[in-house]
């Protein structure tokens, strides 16, 4: 059984999630669709990399909400309108909302 706290730190991420989010998009794997209408977040800053490094090397970090989809693979694509981010390394994972280190394509 859940207990009361672990319920509300849900709600907490689940809330925040849709708050925060500033793209709605989809993953694929190995050009399959495995979940669509994603509320990501997608930074150009993340922990110890700086915007300056990002920005170098065509890094964008995608955040989402860990009970829209699992996990995303090395070589997983995010899609945000025309723009695609390729995923290069997960970074964190905090059982709620997941990191990923992202290739920008174009």
């Amino acid at each position: 059984m859940e207990g009361r706290f672990a319920r509300a730190q849900a709600r907490l991420h689940r809330v925040g999630a849709a708050r925060l989010a500033d793209s709605i998009g989809r993953y694929q794997e190995n050009g399959a669709t495995v979940a669509e209408d994603l509320e990501l977040q997608v930074d150009q800053q993340w922990g110890e990399f700086g915007a300056g490094d990002a920005f170098a090397a065509g890094v964008k970090f995608v955040t989402w909400h860990k009970c829209r989809l699992d996990s995303a693979s090395t070589g997983g694509l995010f899609l945000v309108g025309t723009e695609r981010f390729l995923v290069e390394k997960i970074l964190a994972d905090d059982g709620h909302m997941v990191t990923a280190a992202c290739m920008v394509q174009s």
